[in-house]
Formats: C-alpha cells, structure tokens, sequence
C-alpha cells in the first residue's frame, strides 16, 4: 500500500505544481495587460489638447480666445518690428494669400527665437492664439519654409533691407 500512497502523493504533486503554474500564468498575463492598458491611456492623455487646428483667415472670428491654432500667410517684411530689440518679442502682419487681408502677429516666447532666415522668409506659419476683442495673433511658436529656399543676394531690396534691419536691432545673423 505504500508504493500506491507514494504515487498518489506523487500525483497531487504534480497537479499542485501545474496548478501553481497556470495561476502564475494568468497573473503573469493579467499584469502584463494591465500595464499595457496603462501605458495607452497614459499616451492618449499626453496627446490630449495636442491638436492644433489650421485656421483660415476669414474663420479668425469664430474661434475661441484660449484655443491654439494654426495660421499661415505671406510675410510683409516690412512690417517686422522687434519689441524692445529682443528676437523673442516681435510684431509682423501675416497677408491672407487670397485676400491679402492683413493680420498682426504678435511673437512672444522668451525661451525660443523666431528662426535667422525669418525676415527672409516668404511665407510663415504662426502657432498661437487668436484675440477676438483686439484682433491680434498672439504666436509662441513661428516657422518658415526652408531656408535653402532663400538666397540673400536674390532676394528683392525690399525684403534685403527688411533682413538688414531685423539683424542689426535683434543682433542675431541670418546666413547670407
């Protein structure tokens, strides 16, 4: 009787230790989907509020005071206007490329300059918000097309001067 009690031991052994693996199996499966779940919505939270709207010209109006769009239109160089000669404080007027309908553009981000070739550029996309109550452009975040696109000594006088005079008061040098 003892071989027999010895192998049913043996047995409930076995399936002890197959239960033990099936348990840490399924915790091991549901731990691992947990932190899975966890990392998705944490990614979809920070993307959360990231989206920003390209805005029209004509579609200012309708857009709320506190939310962040995107603009884009034809630099007038000559409106370029450092405030307080710093690179990070400057005031343009972007042109609607179909209506030529002004709108000033106020850039204001002490931690980043606008770009070198900025007073070079052609067009620019400004990333900000909108005043209903002052129609102003408030951009923390401006960019330009490539500047291989721009070449100083092509460039029209208007837009050469406009580059010399956004240089000389912000001290900071396009590549020419």
């Amino acid at each position: 009787m003892s071989a027999k009690f010895a192998q049913g031991a043996g047995r409930r052994r076995q399936r002890l230790t197959r239960i033990r693996e099936v348990k840490m199996k399924a915790k091991n499966l549901l731990l691992g989907g947990g932190l899975v779940l966890g990392c998705a919505v944490v990614g979809a939270a920070s993307f959360r509020g990231s989206e920003v709207n390209s805005i029209e010209f004509d579609q200012l109006a309708r857009v709320g005071t506190k939310q962040v769009i995107q603009v884009y239109g034809k630099l007038d160089a000559q409106t370029i206007k450092p405030i307080k000669g710093s690179p990070n404080h400057v005031e343009f007027k972007l042109l609607d490329e179909k209506t030529h309908k002004p709108l000033q553009v106020v850039y204001d981000n002490v931690q980043v300059p606008l770009p070198a070739n900025f007073p070079a550029a052609s067009h620019a996309k400004a990333t900000g918000t909108y005043d209903t109550a002052t129609n102003v452009f408030t951009a923390n975040s401006v960019l330009t097309k490539c500047p291989s696109k721009y070449e100083y000594d092509t460039l029209p006088i208007d837009q050469k001067q406009a580059v010399d005079k956004f240089q000389k008061s912000t001290g900071l040098a396009a590549a020419k």
